[in-house]
């Protein structure tokens, strides 16, 4: 097999349908199907059921068994050809949640970037369930996320918890210290956090609460937040970084939710050189920030099992 069959079969894996896996390739669906049958004549097994009037791709027991082994063989295969170039060093393949890359990996991979000025570094944003799939797929190596659920070839390492606080802007006249069950929701710009998070908020408010404002992803906070009156619950990582750039104020809440757990993704058992330093650069980082815990030590042990 060849990495157009790995690759064809992956991404109607990703899409859910040949025709828009065949547009992503730039391919005719024909061609495509020529691909994925040339793979299940070599395996020996078919990866797809086929039946009439059945529009969405799905996968036999053996066809979602191998995308993990899929996965891997195409990040074997791209770990072949990066011999090509002169630096012959790992990359450091990242990925993360927004909130996590926006507001604590910059100044590590900066750091990381002037350590290791001639290694490759790739980062990209994804949702935690996404993260799972990309870690599967060999997209990226190591994925920091919020939102755990189980699958047996992703192991998730807790990495740190956070404390939440209120940021509201500096002219709000909330105390200093305030009970949450006497925040207005209707003055709230919301963002979904973690599942622990919403029962909290769900049994605060109400699941029907009426907020200000709902948000979908953390960079635009701060278009919404300037706004007479509003409030939000964040991160103490983003209400550092925020109220450095905002004229806006972080409020002592009472009664608030539990903290947030980050977790690493990873199917590795050891760290490699650059891995290693990244998490050396983030514990660093990190133990400077009050309300920020340190969990499972992994910065000095690396992943296990």
């Amino acid at each position: 097999m060849t990495r157009l069959e790995i690759e064809a079969f992956l991404m109607i894996v990703k899409m859910g349908s040949i025709s828009q896996a065949a547009q992503k390739l730039f391919i005719t669906q024909p061609a495509l199907s020529r691909r994925v049958a040339i793979l299940e004549k070599e395996l020996g097994y078919e990866v797809f059921i086929r039946a009439k009037g059945i529009r969405k791709v799905e996968l036999t027991p053996a066809g979602q068994a191998f995308i993990p082994i899929a996965g891997r063989w195409m990040r074997i295969y791209q770990e072949a050809l990066s011999l090509q170039e002169v630096n012959q060093q790992t990359p450091l393949r990242l990925g993360a949640v927004s909130s996590v890359g926006t507001y604590i990996l910059p100044t590590v991979l900066q750091q990381y970037k002037n350590k290791q000025a001639n290694s490759r570094l790739e980062y990209r944003d994804y949702r935690s369930r996404e993260a799972y799939a990309a870690i599967e797929n060999g997209s990226v190596d190591l994925a920091l996320i919020t939102d755990v659920t189980y699958d047996k070839n992703v192991q998730a390492i807790p990495l740190f918890q956070e404390k939440m606080v209120l940021l509201t802007e500096k002219n709000n006249p909330l105390p200093k210290n305030i009970k949450a069950e006497d925040l207005s929701a209707s003055s709230e710009v919301r963002l979904p956090w973690y599942p622990e998070y919403e029962l909290w908020h769900d049994h605060l408010f109400g699941s029907k609460a009426q907020n200000s404002v709902f948000l979908d992803q953390m960079y635009m906070l701060e278009y919404f937040l300037l706004t007479a009156g509003a409030w939000a619950i964040v991160p103490v990582t983003a209400a550092i970084s925020l109220q450095k750039r905002l004229p806006v104020k972080a409020v002592e809440l009472k009664n608030g939710p539990p903290p947030r757990f980050v977790y690493c993704l990873s199917t590795y058992k050891s760290l490699g050189a650059q891995q290693e330093l990244f998490f050396t650069l983030l514990k660093k980082q990190l133990s400077k920030v009050k309300g920020v815990t340190l969990l499972k030590d992994i910065f000095q042990t690396g992943i296990k099992e």
